[in-house]
């Protein structure tokens, strides 16, 4: 069985902003009948869909992180889940800060709780998981541990 956790996009929530209004773009440039039809709507695609995200494979207790392109190709490289130490918890922050043409500054922040897999030196490596809540992480990192059959490590402080 192979576990699939997505976790979050290349470029942001301006970034799928942005892709989708590139998308539209190509729609509305097919009415011109543009050369930029094609590039406008593969860049937007590239842009909006982009994402990465966590691989389990149980049957062959592998683990890979990946980058998902336009949502549809996944690049990254397997490693055996043997080579960790465990998984642990930890409060995850996120702040975009960006700026419109009129100066305006405007932030956004993200709060969440992501589960990690630990190295030898009992340092976090790769998110395995995104959960909105801390009581959602505590119990997918106990169905995780048992899945992997690795240990919990302490939960960091939030």
């Amino acid at each position: 069985m192979v576990i699939n956790n997505k976790l979050d996009g290349s470029f942001g929530k301006v970034g799928l902003a942005s892709g989708l209004l590139l998308i539209v773009a190509g729609i509305i440039s097919i009415i011109f009948t543009t050369g930029w039809t094609v590039v406008l709507i593969i860049l937007g695609a590239f842009i909006s869909f982009t994402h990465s995200g966590t691989q389990i494979d149980t049957n062959k207790k592998k683990i890979r992180l990946y980058q998902n392109i336009c949502g549809v190709i996944k690049t990254g490289k397997w490693y055996k889940i043997e080579s960790f130490k465990g998984v642990t918890v930890t409060p995850f922050n996120r702040i975009t800060q960006m700026r419109s043409f009129s100066n305006q500054q405007t932030t956004l922040e993200e709060h969440d709780f992501r589960i990690f897999i630990l190295n030898k030196k009992v340092k976090p490596v790769y998110p395995i998981k995104k959960c909105k809540t801390k009581e959602e992480a505590l119990h997918e990192l106990d169905e995780l541990a048992l899945l992997l059959q690795l240990p919990v490590f302490s939960i960091l402080n939030d």
